[in-house]
Parts: C-alpha cells; structure tokens; sequence
C-alpha cells in the first residue's frame, strides 16, 4: 500500500511504499497482546501489614471470660483499629509470557489499520533550527494532529525539546513502540527516516 509523504506544511512531497502481510488477527489476540503489556507494566510492590507484622499486641486486652465484652486475644487483630491487613496485598510479579511472532503479527496488523484508516502521518523530515515549541504547534496543525503520538529518535534534539510539554502530544522512539501506543493514540506522526525501523515490529 502507498502513503503519501508530507512536508511540515502539510503538502504531499512524495509517495512511499509499505508492505505489510499478515492476514487476520482475532480480537481475542489482540487483547490478550494489550493485556500482556499493562500487566507486565505493573511492578507489584504493594504491600500490606498482617497481624504478624504489625507491632504491639503481646499481651491479652482482658481476661476472657465475666467482663461482659467479646474475648479478644490481641490488640492487632484485623477487627480492631490499628490493626493487621486481613488478605492484603503482598508483593508479586504480574509478568505474563506472550509469543513473540505472535506479537509482532499484532503489531504490525494495528499499524495496518492506522495506515488504512489514514491515522498514520509520515512527514519527510520533522526536525527544527532550534527548539521552538510555538513552531512545531504550527508544524502538527498543518499536520492535522491535535493530539496523538510522534515517532522520534535521540538526535533528533530539537524535535524533542520543542515538543515535549505540548498538551496530548507524546513522544516515543522508534523501536519503543507497541501495540497498546498505535491502538490508544489517534494518530501517529513518523519521519520518514524512522520508518524502516517502525516497521520491523517489536
């Protein structure tokens, strides 16, 4: 399939070629991909005290019997104020194992449905004299994006600094991103030099 490639004033400067092949990918796959990555962006440190980590509560409250209250055995039992965690959290790990064809199969099936919704944008070159975010507002206006993410690498300096605190706009290196950034964000903007490596897939 052919996309058009655009200048920063949003003109067509030329035509690029991409080739994608991957056929159909169940719902069911891609949410199990989506699902993968934001369990194993969890670091499962939450942590909660039991009635054995809790200090204090050696001693018997009172007798057990002819005071009239309910017995009680320890002042840090999860029924009293102060108290331990009763089924609390503990750390763990939410890790989840996803195969990597299957993987990038998603991946390059999301960025196919960008491609044919018209939702990838790849721009001829997107770098600036000197950062200037009041330049690249205009620059991604031409564009037509008010919100979405933009596809830079570390030398492209200037693009970064410019751009960086723009409202809705976020900024992620080529080999960075996955299914859950080219399924959530409405569009993408790519330069064209970057491209060949977007399309590797993770």
């Amino acid at each position: 399939m052919k996309i058009d490639v655009l200048n920063k004033q949003g003109n067509k400067k030329g035509e690029v070629d991409i080739n994608i092949n991957v056929g159909n990918v169940s719902s069911l796959c891609v949410s199990r991909i989506v699902k993968a990555y934001l369990a194993n962006k969890r670091r499962g440190t939450a942590s909660s005290k039991t009635r054995g980590d809790v200090s204090g509560g050696g001693k018997k409250p009172w007798r057990q019997k002819g005071t009239g209250r309910a017995r009680a055995g320890s002042i840090r039992s999860p029924l009293w104020v102060g108290g331990g965690v009763c089924f609390g959290p503990k750390p763990r790990t939410y890790k989840q194992k996803v195969n990597k064809k299957e993987r990038k199969k998603v991946y390059l099936w999301a960025l196919s449905q960008k491609i044919t919704d018209g939702d990838l944008i790849v721009v001829e070159e997107f770098d600036f004299s000197s950062p200037k975010t009041k330049e690249a507002c205009l620059t991604l206006k031409n564009l037509g994006v008010e919100k979405g993410l933009v596809v830079v690498s570390n030398d492209m300096v200037n693009s970064i600094l410019s751009m960086r605190n723009i409202e809705k706009i976020e900024l992620k290196e080529a080999h960075s991103v996955n299914v859950y950034d080219i399924l959530r964000y409405e569009k993408i903007v790519v330069p064209q030099k970057l491209l060949p490596e977007m399309l590797k897939g993770v």
